[in-house]
């Protein structure tokens, strides 16, 4: 994908109005509403993606812009396999809604390209593995794996992310660490 297409593409998401929200209850137990960073625009620069941003920004997000530049890199077949180009509107999604779920304690998430041209944010912590795949600007996929207790969830989220938020908060809660008798 070209830069003129990157920068385009980018400008077109801002003009599509976001559907997911939290529940305001959810989001509240977060953090402080009037605090938390919220992305008011994103644009292509010499250096990549830059995001635009109001409110305290994560530490991780710098590093995110990097990471998400370089997944708008990649090309068409970028894994041999007919995958296609990441979606510069799914990049802007998946912040977005990392920013709508994340407390103040979440850790940053890795981000990886989907051959679908979409973005999956993940987190493999406190033995939690939660992926996160933003299919739409309506819609994410969900899996979530419980090593403690062993709960393990596959779901469709469309508008209400109470169940996600639930997940988040679940994973930003550090847990012992346990050994393997033997």
């Amino acid at each position: 994908m070209s830069l003129a297409n990157i920068s385009q593409n980018l400008a077109d998401a801002e003009i599509i109005q976001r559907v997911f929200n939290p529940v305001p209850s959810a989001q509240d137990t977060l953090s402080n509403k009037q605090n938390r960073c919220r992305i008011c625009g994103a644009h292509w620069s010499d250096q990549g993606l830059v995001i635009e941003t109001e409110g305290a920004r994560p530490a991780w997000l710098e590093r995110a812009e990097a990471r998400m530049t370089s997944l708008l890199q990649l090309t068409e077949n970028w894994d041999s396999y007919g995958a296609s180009a990441v979606d510069p509107t799914r990049v802007v999604d998946a912040l977005r809604l990392v920013l709508d779920i994340i407390g103040p304690n979440t850790p940053a998430p890795a981000f990886v390209p989907t051959r679908s041209g979409g973005v999956q944010f993940e987190w493999h912590e406190n033995g939690i593995d939660l992926e996160v795949e933003v299919e739409s600007p309506f819609e994410c996929g969900v899996y979530l794996l419980d090593g403690e207790s062993g709960d393990e969830y596959e779901l469709t989220l469309r508008h209400d992310l109470s169940r996600l938020v639930e997940f988040v908060n679940k994973l930003s809660i550090p847990r012992p660490r346990f050994r393997s008798a033997g």
